[in-house]
């Protein structure tokens, strides 16, 4: 049992130090993983504004349709 544990060990091992053999794309792509996230983290901002916004705009018209049928919807058709 021990001896499969470390023969995984080592595989994964084996697997990862593929990184090691290109040592100068490896702060490459540390450098280019952070600028990736923080571009990853603008988006969402911008995007969990955008939503807000439009929950906003949504909620108006809702509003607004409400308004406009509890003062007119009566007297029109309720196909409106």
């Amino acid at each position: 049992m021990k001896h499969e544990k470390l023969m995984r060990v080592t595989q994964k091992l084996d697997e990862d130090s593929y990184i090691f053999t290109i040592p100068g794309k490896f702060p490459e792509a540390y450098h280019k993983t952070i600028s990736e996230l923080q571009r990853r983290k603008a988006y969402n901002i911008a995007i969990e504004k955008a939503c807000t916004l439009l929950q906003r705009v949504v909620k108006s018209e809702r509003k607004s349709r409400d308004d406009f049928n509890a003062k007119y919807g009566d007297y029109l058709p309720v196909s409106i």
